[in-house]
């Protein structure tokens, strides 16, 4: 919700549109507090470029490369599930004997 918020007022700049209760409102499309779309509007107000580059700061974090392992073949996954079910159907029936 907050970024939804955010994300109109920065839109409405860029657009050159006046930010305001019911401009942000009809942006948002969904239901927002009205303290909440004020409270942003007075941060907005105070510097509006600051508030703009804060947000695009805060809109693209560095990306980091996740490590990709490739996937294992059928066989091997279907070994690692076959061996689970076995430890599982064993802790069941040595719950059942108790």
């Amino acid at each position: 919700m907050d970024h939804l918020l955010k994300s109109a007022i920065v839109n409405l700049h860029k657009d050159n549109k006046m930010v305001s209760v019911a401009t942000i409102k009809s942006k948002v499309g969904t239901r927002i507090p009205l303290p909440f779309i004020t409270r942003e509007i007075s941060t907005y107000k105070v510097d509006p470029e600051a508030y703009v580059t804060q947000y695009q700061n805060m809109a693209t974090p560095p990306q980091v490369k996740e490590k990709v392992e490739p996937p294992q073949p059928l066989e091997k996954r279907v070994e690692i599930l076959e061996a689970q079910v076995k430890t599982l159907h064993e802790q069941f029936q040595s719950l059942m004997n108790k």
